[in-house]
């Protein structure tokens, strides 16, 4: 389910946007460094222990490049 957003000043009702689907989010090294001092979740994205999603496509194509044994 893809939300989509009404005119400002409409009201939302009846709409379930805890469970709602945004899309796929977008990881910036640096606004990741910017906020990791507030930040109080994963303490992998706070020490920067983490791929953006082209580092990751990378990553797995050098992987995949790989004989098997």
């Amino acid at each position: 389910m893809v939300l989509k957003l009404p005119k400002s000043g409409i009201l939302v009702k009846d709409r379930n946007i805890i469970e709602a689907d945004f899309g796929p989010m977008r990881i910036d090294r640096e606004q990741v460094k910017k906020f990791s001092l507030r930040h109080r979740g994963s303490v992998r994205l706070s020490c920067g222990k983490y791929y953006t999603e082209e580092e990751f496509e990378v990553r797995k194509k050098k992987i995949f490049k790989e004989p098997l044994p």
